[in-house]
């Protein structure tokens, strides 16, 4: 089977369930994550990147958030064991409210450990986000997470896409109502490098809220672009 034929069977199923996500949209919401990222490495173990996102809701009809994010990562354990930590700018929009600004940092650790052509990886994540109360206040603000994930990604013999299954929990921190698992996200696709500096991604994205008042399933159709210095 030639790259060609791996691509377009990677795309129509990745189609086919945003269609279906669509379908019931009744009681779920769809939308888009686009993203675009560059990455510079100082030596074998210190790398430094930025990322720009933005994100669509309401069946994609209506924009959700733009982010900008900056993050470090340092090797532990060279192609094993990382650390990182990173700083996002949030500009969350509603149709009513309009744009409000959340600050977002991060801190965090990831192993990984591969057998043969499958590679297993799992995160653990710290995150704190402050809402900004000059247009409204907030009863929990901060918000501070835990969240861990596991993933695991297999690359294909002969061709440089790379498909990959993972699925993250998230745990409330310092919810004054008692904290709880309040969402877990479910994604699949692939990666595509073509050459050793730029890869793009297709993946498709599944949060499964619960605990919380009105849950809402989300799904996400999730396209990136990665450039590497």
């Amino acid at each position: 089977m030639d790259k060609v034929r791996y691509i377009k069977i990677l795309v129509l199923s990745l189609v086919s369930c945003s269609l279906a996500a669509g379908a019931s949209a009744d009681e779920q919401d769809f939308g888009l994550n686009v993203g675009v990222a560059v990455s510079k490495k100082f030596g074998k173990r210190f790398e430094i990147g930025l990322e720009e996102e933005m994100r669509t809701k309401e069946n994609s009809r209506q924009l959700d958030r733009l982010a900008t994010g900056l993050d470090a990562s340092f090797q532990l354990v060279p192609k094993i064991v990382k650390v990182g930590v990173g700083y996002t700018f949030i500009a969350d929009y509603d149709e009513i409210e309009g744009f409000s600004w959340r600050h977002r940092l991060v801190g965090q650790v990831s192993a990984k450990h591969k057998i043969h052509r499958l590679e297993m990886s799992l995160r653990g994540r710290y995150q704190l986000t402050y809402k900004d109360e000059s247009v409204k206040s907030f009863k929990w603000n901060p918000k501070s997470y835990l969240r861990g994930k596991f993933e695991l990604s297999y690359k294909l013999p002969k061709i440089p896409l790379t498909p990959f299954a993972s699925a993250e929990v998230f745990y409330q921190l310092n919810n004054y109502k008692g904290n709880t698992i309040d969402n877990v996200r479910y994604e699949a696709g692939g990666e595509y490098k073509f050459n050793k500096k730029n890869s793009v991604s297709l993946s498709f994205r599944y949060d499964d809220e619960m605990n919380v008042a009105e849950p809402l399933d989300g799904f996400k159709l999730c396209a990136g672009y990665q450039y590497k210095f």
